[in-house]
């Protein structure tokens, strides 16, 4: 994130041909990442996955494992975050977290877990 990124960017219909891949974790200088980049403030990873039948689906939670901050969203709904602001407020490319936290599972740890609500307004069946 070396500048605002596009609106709606985390919506389905946005497209991100053009955006780099790579396998997760992402990060730089601690040799503990998977994907390696040039050292920012943020970085912006969509994930896409299918669904056979969304009816099927009865719960679902977030593991993750970050550095500092993070923001998530689910087709366009936020779903977690943690040191980034108040929940429904825009996160800016370059702000920082508002505390200091560690990945842990590098360390033998666990990675923080997060229960999404509203799974019918968030999710349907395909990708």
């Amino acid at each position: 994130g070396a500048s605002n990124i596009p609106p709606k960017w985390y919506t389905q219909e946005y497209s991100d041909i053009g955006w780099s891949s790579g396998f997760s974790g992402f990060g730089f200088g601690d040799e503990d990442d998977a994907t390696v980049v040039s050292q920012t403030n943020s970085i912006f990873i969509r994930k896409s996955f299918n669904i056979d039948s969304v009816e099927d689906i009865h719960a679902v939670m977030l593991h993750i494992d970050y550095d500092d901050g993070f923001l998530a969203d689910l087709n366009g709904g936020e779903i977690a975050r943690a040191f980034l602001g108040i929940e429904g407020e825009e996160v800016l490319y370059d702000e920082f977290a508002t505390e200091s936290h560690e990945a842990q599972i590098y360390q033998g740890g666990k990675p923080d877990g997060y229960m999404i609500r509203d799974l019918e307004s968030l999710l349907g069946s395909g990708e």
